[in-house]
């Protein structure tokens, strides 16, 4: 069962060098396996397609490296005995949404507390410094920014400015139980002459 993104799903190895995968949008397709020297792994389609694979195991974990360039490697976890592969992944989607729940909740009861102010990653060249405020953030993620693009001018009027903000969680990815927190950030909230 996949446990990073990928298009495949989960891979069973059947006798005979075969190998049923479950792609992602596509449902199951059967290829011809074949392990190679230097625990590579080819996978070939009906149409007669070749896929080479450098494969890595530990423990219950299988990781597939593509050959082709720019591909990324998956990694699979071994399915308990006695369970099958669609039992499994959709066991693994009612814990992982669980899990994301419990994140959101948290995140939320972070910024309750307030003081939150966001700054740019060390050694970036932008310098600006944020405040969020949330009108209540157990129930909505809607506030208030405040940007300080030059912080720590010495010009008594440095541009600092107030904005209506709007926040949103959504999932990372499709396997794991990371959250995004996404700020969309509106109009300026007071006239300019008054920030």
């Amino acid at each position: 069962m996949a446990t990073t993104d990928g298009e495949i799903d989960g891979i069973e190895f059947l006798t005979n060098n075969q190998a049923t995968l479950t792609v992602t949008g596509t449902g199951t397709v059967t290829l011809t396996s074949n392990l190679l020297d230097a625990g590579r792994l080819t996978l070939v389609n009906p149409q007669g397609e070749t896929f080479v694979y450098q494969t890595t195991i530990a423990g219950d974990t299988l990781e597939l490296a593509p050959e082709r360039a720019g591909e990324k490697p998956q990694r699979f976890e071994r399915v308990p005995t006695g369970q099958t592969l669609a039992a499994a992944i959709q066991a693994r989607a009612a814990q992982q949404a669980e899990r994301m729940q419990q994140r959101i909740l948290a995140l939320r009861a972070l910024l309750l507390k307030g003081d939150i102010v966001l700054v740019p990653h060390e050694g970036e060249r932008v310098a600006w410094a944020m405040a969020l405020s949330f009108d209540d953030a157990s129930r909505s993620l809607d506030g208030v920014l405040i940007l300080d693009e030059q912080p720590g001018a010495d010009t008594p009027v440095a541009p600092v400015r107030r904005l209506s903000l709007r926040g949103q969680t959504e999932a990372t990815d499709a396997r794991s139980d990371r959250v995004h927190l996404v700020l969309q950030v509106g109009p300026d909230a007071e006239p300019a002459g008054r920030q």
